[in-house]
């Protein structure tokens, strides 16, 4: 049996593979079209280095590569090189295999080699990251794997392989063959040689010959001006930044754009030369930043440049009703004289500020033992917001068919202090998995961890990581349901929720929106996959187990600001009898399908991402019960290519499968109307496929 040893990394366990590797060969994959293969090797791959274990990650994914910063990979050595996102003849995947979190990348050959040894080992593939070449071509370049102990590093530059060797990397050799990309090359430090002492040798004047002027290679040059024409065109809430695309020397690595002002601050990184913010106050001073970072062709050297510019919201419209003039006459105030003697200064107390007069903190009502679930049904809360300081808030099993916590109606709702509030139930303390239906039996799963229903006055919930754990059944996250206009749900984390189908009961919901008007989701993230720990810091990565990340259900007029949902198993973000939502930067990344609409009309999406969906397409748009408008307007997608073929690459304006099916037998589907889908003008036509 092959000898595999596991190395942990930031929260995962990677495959360390210490097989004897089966060498690359010609026979292995089919004659390489050379002219075709190169010409589909465009896809940037990046690579980033955790310093303290020496694993090295490969995605061809931007959003996840600024994810895996977050994970203790914070050494970015940019694209390290450029492969296919399709197969064509002569090219082979190269897949992400995963068990239990454990990570590995591996390419599949038509011989028995490696991709067999981790199967064996109990690895899965999950998918393809990317097709490369077995064997070299003219465009293309070794990507070799390095062992050290039991971490492995990638890398396809000649001299990071050497400074590798050199400070104690064992070379594997090539793995495989792609094009050169734009890596950031950091140098392994060497120890400085001491030279020996001699005696002095006798000094012969020597003949000075002009030495010639150094020839500058210029694929190791990387300049860059600073972005010109910076401006941000504002409104009451939002600001729409862009840029005109400076001089530069080099390869465009990113732009990294941040806005600060009024305890606001949020960074974008794009290829594109514009990026809107929303949730700005009005009438407020923002400043935007754009830094823009460019590598040199053989990725020896890199440049940065910033501009910024500072702008105003506008004032949102305030109306006055004018103050007649008083009748009696103005108060006259003498001054009074100034003292004779200098006061007595006292150092002033310095009181922190008051909490809001609604709030309640949890130390003030909650009694030694008590839950979560105890605490809010005291009627003390009654018109109050519960505070909760960071920590585990862990309630046993369901209360109910329904419920493990319940905000009652007349309950304003519940802030924590952030992703270290964790709410979660007690794991496999469930007694309820007996009212959860199969898939054959239909009907819906009720069980949620949260219901916050009925509320008679604006409710929120806000700023708590709601941590899903292993109960043996499905179940639900959050459900708002039947709320006031105006309820809001934001800066809430959402893990680990389980489902196993796209469509009821199967069809679980992180978050759910149910028969509300109004409703505003701001600043959410939903993750298949399940997390454990008491901390976000030394959280754990589990198991995919997630389905619809967030749903709206008989849901109208909903407002959603910043929203990434991804990897979900099976589900996607879904509006069923939802009319007339309006949704800025919903993200749709790794999940089951892009963006589901049933029987929902009136909808507007604004700068939505899509990629990476496990039926590759991106928009679904379906009715029996008639005709209906969609828009979608400035989309980030991956290129729909065809039935059966990878999608192509990510951008603004890429090619986009929109789906309506004939999901309701004989009553067929009633949309005739196109969909709108247009650029970020509102005007230009976005390519698409319309399946219908």
């Amino acid at each position: 049996m092959p000898k595999i040893s596991l190395v942990r990394a930031a929260g995962a366990v990677l495959l360390a593979l210490t097989i004897p590797l089966v060498g690359l060969t010609p026979a292995q994959a089919a004659p390489v079209n050379e002219t075709q293969a190169c010409s589909v090797q465009t896809q940037p791959v990046y690579l980033s280095v955790n310093q303290t274990t020496d694993v090295s990650i490969l995605t061809r994914n931007a959003t996840e590569n600024r994810i895996n910063a977050s994970q203790g990979f914070t050494e970015d050595k940019g694209t390290a090189f450029k492969a296919s996102s399709r197969l064509v003849t002569g090219l082979v995947p190269v897949y992400r295999m995963v068990k239990e979190g454990k990570y590995v990348w591996i390419p599949k050959l038509s011989t028995t080699g490696e991709f067999e040894a981790a199967k064996a080992a109990g690895y899965v593939p999950k998918h393809v990251e990317f097709y490369a070449s077995t064997e070299k071509m003219n465009c293309s370049v070794p990507v070799y794997r390095l062992l050290k102990g039991s971490a492995h590093r990638f890398t396809a530059s000649e001299s990071e392989l050497a400074s590798l060797v050199k400070s104690g990397w064992v070379n594997e050799g090539p793995r495989f063959y792609a094009a050169p990309g734009s890596p950031v090359i950091t140098p392994t430090p060497t120890t400085p040689v001491t030279p020996t002492p001699t005696t002095p040798p006798v000094v012969v004047p020597p003949v000075v010959t002009p030495t010639p002027e150094p020839t500058v290679n210029p694929d190791s040059v990387a300049t860059v001006g600073a972005p010109k024409n910076l401006a941000a065109k504002t409104a009451y809430t939002a600001a729409r930044v862009s840029w005109d695309t400076p001089a530069m020397t080099g390869v465009l690595a990113k732009y990294s754009i941040t806005a600060t002002g009024n305890d606001y601050n949020r960074t974008f990184y794009s290829k594109a030369n514009e990026v809107v913010f929303t949730g700005l106050e009005s009438g407020s001073a923002y400043t935007f930043k754009v830094v823009v970072e460019v590598n040199s062709v053989d990725g020896t050297k890199k440049a940065d440049a910033t501009a910024s510019v500072e702008v105003s919201t506008p004032k949102a419209p305030v109306v006055v009703t004018p103050t007649p003039e008083p009748t009696t006459p103005p108060v006259v105030i003498v001054p009074t004289p100034e003292p004779t003697t200098p006061p007595v200064v006292t150092p002033p107390v310095v009181t922190p500020p008051a909490d809001p007069a609604d709030w309640v903190r949890w130390e003030n009502i909650a009694k030694p033992g008590e839950n979560l679930q105890q605490v809010l049904q005291k009627p003390e809360l009654t018109g109050k917001i519960l505070k909760l300081p960071k920590g585990v808030f862990e309630v046993p099993n369901f209360q109910n068919v329904s419920f493990s916590i319940n905000i009652p109606s007349n309950v304003k709702g519940l802030i924590g202090s952030g992703n270290d509030t964790i709410i979660r139930i007690k794991e496999k303390s469930s007694t309820f998995g007996y009212t959860v239906p199969t898939q054959a039996q239909g009907g819906t799963n009720q069980l949620y961890i949260l219901r916050m229903n009925n509320g008679v006055q604006k409710q929120i919930l806000s700023d708590v990581w709601f941590q899903g754990t292993e109960q043996g059944h499905l179940y639900n996250g959050i459900m708002v349901g039947k709320a006031t206009p105006g309820t809001e749900v934001k800066n809430i984390l959402v893990t680990g929720i389980p489902g196993d189908a796209g469509s009821p009961p199967g069809e679980t919901f992180g978050i759910n929106w149910w028969q509300t008007n109004g409703g505003i989701t701001r600043d959410v993230e939903v993750d298949g996959y399940r997390w454990t720990g008491d901390t976000y810091e030394n959280r754990v990565k589990g198991a995919k187990v997630g389905s619809s990340p967030i749903g709206w259900n008989s849901a109208d007029n909903a407002k959603l600001y910043n929203a990434y949902t991804h990897d979900s198993k099976t589900g996607m973000p879904t509006f069923w009898q939802s009319n007339n939502a309006e949704t800025w930067n919903l993200q749709s990344i790794g999940n089951g399908a892009g963006i589901n609409h049933e029987e929902s009309f009136g909808i507007i999406h604004h700068q939505p991402v899509i990629h990476g969906s496990a039926n590759k397409n991106h928009i679904s748009f379906m009715s029996q019960r008639g005709d209906g408008a969609l828009t979608v307007i400035g989309a980030t997608t991956d290129t729909w290519t065809g039935v059966g073929v990878a999608p192509g690459p990510i951008g603004k304006g890429a090619k986009m499968l929109v789906l309506t099916p004939n999901n309701y037998g004989s009553d067929g589907n009633k949309i005739v109307t196109r969909p709108t889908i247009v650029l970020d003008d509102s005007v230009t036509p976005q390519p698409y496929t319309w399946a219908h």
